[in-house]
């Protein structure tokens, strides 16, 4: 008999399963990524209580002590991955799992970043190759850190659940990815806009095919690129693969 998916539907494997967990590990994402490029199925979970080389967007490195963040990566396949707004479902789904385990109230930082009181709690980096119907999802989510436990530079910016463990989120986790990568982009684009934490705040940027820049976040586009009121009178559409933000 052929095992049903979160909606029901016979051949839909979901989140969580199968599943690779590591004590140590270079990077999840890379696991993940030639599992995927060697045929893992949908649903397939690459687990680490260590990284020793996390990545998160731009090469920058996420670090996390052991046992103490959720360190996850996970693979999935959809029809027409291109049309999805993964970029904006994958944090909805972060968000909603920490808010399950924690009395907290989650955030979107444009455009991978889940914040607690303008603090990070969780980072997101998705690899993409929709020609060949797969992506890996990674998730950082900050469980039980205690502030001395992170590097100096980030003990101003960063935050914890402060409660559960690395199992219960990646079990709370698992079924909101479930439902939120297989929303439409229409309840998509409203619930990332509800929990918009750049809406109206001053930012620069680097980087996205254009100078350097300063101006206002004014909301979330239908293609998922942040829309900005420059300082210079223009309205610009900035694309998440190539722009660095700063918040004011």
């Amino acid at each position: 008999m052929a095992a049903s998916g979160p909606d029901g539907i016979p051949g839909r494997r979901a989140f969580g399963s199968p599943r690779r967990h590591y004590r140590l590990t270079g990077s999840t994402n890379e696991r993940a990524r030639l599992l995927a490029e060697d045929g893992a199925p949908h649903g397939t979970t690459v687990t680490a209580a260590e990284q020793t080389a996390g990545r998160g967007r731009l090469g920058r490195v996420w670090t996390a002590p052991a046992g103490k963040a959720l360190l996850c990566s996970l693979v999935l396949r959809l029809p027409e991955l291109e049309r999805r707004l993964l970029p904006l479902a994958v944090p909805l789904a972060v968000s909603e799992a920490a808010e399950s385990l924690a009395p907290v109230d989650c955030r979107l930082k444009w455009p991978n970043d889940v914040w607690v009181d303008d603090k990070k709690l969780a980072g997101i980096l998705i690899e993409a190759r929709p020609a060949q119907g797969w992506a890996v999802i990674g998730v950082g989510l900050n469980v039980t850190v205690e502030p001395q436990e992170l590097p100096s530079e980030l003990r101003e910016t960063a935050t914890s659940l402060g409660r559960g463990s690395a199992e219960e989120a990646l079990a709370a986790l698992c079924p909101a990815l479930d439902r939120w990568v297989e929303a439409d982009a229409a309840t998509v684009l409203t619930a990332y806009r509800e929990r918009d934490g750049l809406r109206g705040r001053r930012i620069a940027w680097s980087g996205a095919g254009r100078d350097d820049g300063t101006g206002t976040a004014d909301g979330i586009a239908a293609d998922g690129s942040l829309l900005v009121l420059a300082d210079s009178g223009e309205r610009l559409s900035l694309g998440a693969g190539d722009v660095s933000l700063s918040v004011g």
